[in-house]
C-alpha cells in the first residue's frame, strides 16, 4: 500500500455508517445520560421529519457518536461507562492537544503539501505529524498475511507520532489495533517491573538472581530460592535480554507487593485516559493479590493489556530522562484560507521516573537487541548499521488459558517495545504482530524497519 493511498492501514476498514437508525437511537440514548460536555459536536444526522427544536436532545459528543457506532457493531453494549472505558473521550483540558478530533478514516495523503493531512469536521485542515515511516510500515504490513499488525513510532522528546499504522485480515480483530488494548502486554510488562525494582532500591542492573526452570511458566514452589548447584544466575540486564520469567517473578515476590506494582503500572499510564486527538483505549493493569498470580503478572503473564501507542510512550519516557510527553498526531491546523491557526508545542504529560532511574533502566534494556531475544532482527540482521543502537524488550504470549478450552483461533501476540538512536537523534516505538502458530514476522521486524526509516 503506497503512501498516496489515503488509507490508514486496514484491509477492510469497518464502516462507521452502521445504519442511521441504530446510530440515532443509540446516540439519543447516550446523550440523555450525560448532558454536560466539554466539546461541542454538531451532529450530521438530520432530525426526524416533523420534529422541532424542543424535541431535539443535546447534540451528541464524539464519545457518544463512537459509543453509538460501537453499540451498533456489537462491540460495546449498554452504558456510556462501558463506552468510556473502551474509547475514552479526548481530555481537551490537557495542554498540548490541538482541540480537534482526528478520525482515522479522514487521514489522507496530500500530494500538494506532500504530507499526511486530515479534513476536520469544521472545514479546517489538520497537518499531521505522520511521516514516511508511517507509509513504510503500512507497505511492510501489506506484504504479510498475518491476522493483524500494528506499528507505532514517536519522538520521545516531543510526543510527535511519526507512524501509527495497523492492518488486519481477521475480522474479529478489526481495524485500529495500534490504538486498542486488545493485546496482552506479555513480557513488555517486565519494563514496568524493572522500573519498580530499580526505584524501590531492590535491584541494580548488575543484581544477579539464580534460578532453574520458569521458561514458559512456573508454580509456587518455584518462587522459593533454590540451592541447586545447576542453577543459572543472571543479572537484571541479562534477565531482561533473555526474558527470564522466574528472575522477575522471584524479585517481585521478594521485594514488591501487588499494591506497589499496581502503583508503578498506574504511574506509567495504565488505567489512565491518555490525551490524544484520536480515539484511544485505555491500557489496563489489574495486578492480582494472589501470590502466584502476582508473581506471574510481574513476569508478564496475563493481567495487563496494552495499546501499541502506549507501549511506545512508556519506552519513550525511558529514552527521555523519565518524562512522558503528550502524544500528538497534529503538527498544525490551517483554516479554509490556508492560515495557520494552531501549531503544536511539546508538552510533558507526566514525570514518570527520575533521570537516574531512566538511565539505569536504559542499561537494563541495552542487551535485548544486541545479544538477547531481539538480536536477529537488529544487531545480527544482515547489513544492520552498527552505529544504530537499540534498547528494548520483546514479549510473546498466546491467547490460550491454562486449563481452559482451546481458543478458536489460537493467536500469538509478538511484541517489541524500545527506542533507537542514530548519532544524537532518538525515536521510540512499539511493534505488535498477532499471528497464528504459523507466522512470518514479529514485532521486532516491524520496529527494525521503523527505526531504520525514521533514523537514517
Amino acid at each position: 500500500m503506497s503512501s498516496g493511498s489515503g488509507s490508514f492501514g486496514g484491509r477492510a476498514l469497518a464502516s462507521l455508517a452502521v445504519g442511521l437508525a441504530v446510530l440515532l437511537a443509540a446516540g439519543v440514548l447516550v446523550s440523555q445520560t450525560r448532558q454536560q460536555r466539554t466539546v461541542v459536536y454538531v451532529s450530521p444526522i438530520p432530525a426526524p421529519e416533523g420534529a422541532d427544536d424542543r424535541d431535539a436532545p443535546p447534540p451528541p459528543s464524539p464519545l457518544e457518536i463512537r459509543a453509538a457506532v460501537a453499540a451498533g457493531q456489537g462491540v460495546v453494549l449498554g452504558s456510556v461507562a462501558a463506552a468510556d472505558r473502551v474509547v475514552p473521550e479526548v481530555p481537551w483540558d490537557h495542554n498540548g492537544l490541538a482541540r480537534a478530533e482526528v478520525l482515522p478514516e479522514a487521514v489522507r495523503w496530500d500530494e500538494v503539501r506532500e504530507r499526511y493531512v486530515a479534513d476536520l469536521a469544521d472545514g479546517r485542515t489538520a497537518i499531521l505529524t505522520l511521516s514516511g515511516t508511517h507509509a513504510r510500515l503500512i507497505e511492510i504490513m501489506s506484504r504479510f498475511d498475518e491476522p493483524a499488525e500494528a506499528g507505532v513510532v514517536i519522538e520521545p522528546d516531543t510526543g510527535r507520532v511519526l507512524a501509527l499504522a495497523d492492518d488486519f485480515s481477521l475480522e474479529s480483530i478489526g481495524p485500529g489495533l495500534s490504538r486498542r488494548a486488545d493485546a496482552v502486554a506479555a513480557s513488555t510488562f517486565k519494563v514496568v517491573t524493572g522500573f519498580a525494582l530499580l526505584t524501590e532500591g531492590a535491584a541494580t542492573p548488575e543484581t544477579e538472581t539464580c534460578f532453574s526452570g520458569g521458561g514458559s511458566g512456573f508454580d509456587l514452589d518455584d518462587l522459593d530460592a533454590s540451592r541447586d548447584p545447576n542453577d543459572s544466575c543472571l543479572s537484571l540486564i541479562d534477565a531482561m535480554a533473555w526474558s527470564a520469567n522466574l528472575v522477575f517473578a522471584r524479585l517481585a515476590d521478594r521485594h514488591l507487593d501487588p499494591e506497589t506494582l499496581q502503583g508503578y503500572a498506574d504511574a506509567v499510564g495504565f488505567n489512565a485516559t491518555i490525551p490524544f486527538e484520536m480515539p484511544l483505549e485505555r491500557s489496563r493493569a489489574e495486578i492480582p493479590e494472589d501470590r502466584l498470580e502476582f508473581a506471574r503478572s510481574a513476569a508478564g503473564f496475563r493481567h495487563t493489556w496494552l495499546t501499541p501507542l502506549h507501549a511506545a510512550m512508556i519506552v519513550g519516557a525511558v529514552a527521555n530522562d523519565g518524562q512522558m510527553m503528550v502524544p500528538t498526531v497534529v503538527e498544525s491546523i490551517e483554516d479554509a484560507e490556508g492560515n495557520t491557526v494552531y501549531q503544536h508545542r511539546p508538552t510533558v504529560w507526566r514525570e514518570v521516573m527520575t533521570a537516574e532511574v531512566a538511565e539505569q533502566l536504559t542499561t537494563v534494556l541495552s542487551e535485548t537487541a544486541v545479544s538477547g531475544t531481539a538480536r536477529r532482527d537488529f544487531s545480527q540482521r544482515q547489513g544492520w548499521p552498527h552505529r544504530l543502537r537499540v534498547w528494548g524488550k520483546t514479549g510473546t504470549l498466546s491467547n490460550r488459558v491454562d486449563g481452559g478450552p482451546s481458543p478458536d483461533p489460537t493467536l500469538v501476540y509478538r511484541w517489541f517495545a524500545g527506542f533507537g538512536q542514530w548519532e544524537e537523534r532518538r525515536v521510540a516505538g512499539a511493534g505488535l504482530v498477532v499471528s497464528t502458530p504459523q507466522w512470518w514476522i514479529k514485532g521486532t521486524y516491524l520496529m527494525s524497519e521503523g527505526f531504520l526509516h525514521a533514523l537514517l
